[in-house]
């Protein structure tokens, strides 16, 4: 795992647990994602938006080259649901995320790993038309200054 690839790695494996995550509820119908950096149109029913914030990178150990890199991020959802269903479906699905994001949750992907560290349910938002619950998932990891 090198410096240049964890944050684009790690983002992926959360993604990838979310999905599942999603995938394995009974939520009809499940709600859609809005990645980060991708063209998205919000849909009329429920969704989750996502952005990933690499939060602090630090040398720990070694040199420039050959050292340790502490990374510390931020794995931010907001989940909008339609206010018209209530406020349940969108507190159920984040119990859910919440539940597979338990600190100590590892995430693996190409060589590069993190563990999850903190998940912060922030202030419930009710919108005219949407109930916006926004979660932050904090994540820690180490990588190495070779890229």
């Amino acid at each position: 795992m090198s410096l240049a690839t964890w944050d684009i790695e790690m983002q992926a494996a959360a993604r990838a647990l979310l999905i599942a995550t999603v995938a394995a509820s009974t939520d009809t119908p499940r709600p859609a994602f809005a990645w980060e950096g991708e063209a998205f149109t919000p849909p009329t029913g429920p969704f989750i938006a996502e952005s990933f914030r690499n939060d602090v990178t630090r040398l720990v150990s070694g040199a420039r080259r050959n050292g340790r890199v502490e990374h510390r991020a931020t794995f931010a959802l907001v989940l909008r649901y339609p206010a018209a269903v209530g406020t349940k479906p969108a507190r159920t699905m984040a119990g859910l995320v919440m539940k597979a994001f338990t600190p100590g949750t590892p995430l693996v992907r190409n060589g590069c790993s993190a563990h999850v560290t903190a998940v912060d349910p922030r202030p419930a938002i009710q919108e005219p038309d949407r109930f916006v619950l926004p979660l932050n998932i904090a994540l820690s990891g180490f990588s190495n200054t070779e890229v």
